[in-house]
């Protein structure tokens, strides 16, 4: 599965939220870092972009990132049931998503 704005986007950035902050600061790594692995975790191919370079090797630098179970599950319990990109949104001509 892959993962379109895996970090967050138009109204839906998880970058602020405590439970993440609180375990970046414990992990000494960023937000977004934390985010990625997450979705590195749980078996999700996130789809990253930036618009600083020097964020690119931050976002590559996940992999090293251990989160324990208890930890996956504090990011899972954060669902919103936010749906950023919905096809159903694009064109009343795509089928496959009605």
């Amino acid at each position: 599965m892959e993962g379109y704005s895996t970090i967050g986007g138009e109204g839906g950035s998880v970058l602020d939220d405590p439970v993440i902050n609180k375990l970046a600061k414990a992990k000494g790594r960023s937000p977004a870092q934390v985010v990625l692995a997450w979705h590195v975790k749980r078996g999700t191919i996130p789809l990253v972009k930036t618009s600083r370079v020097e964020r690119l090797p931050e976002n590559i630098n996940v992999c090293d990132i251990k989160l324990s179970e208890k930890e996956m599950a504090s990011i899972d319990a954060l669902h919103r049931g936010l749906r950023i990109f919905n096809p159903i949104n694009w064109s009343s001509k795509l089928p496959y998503f009605q």
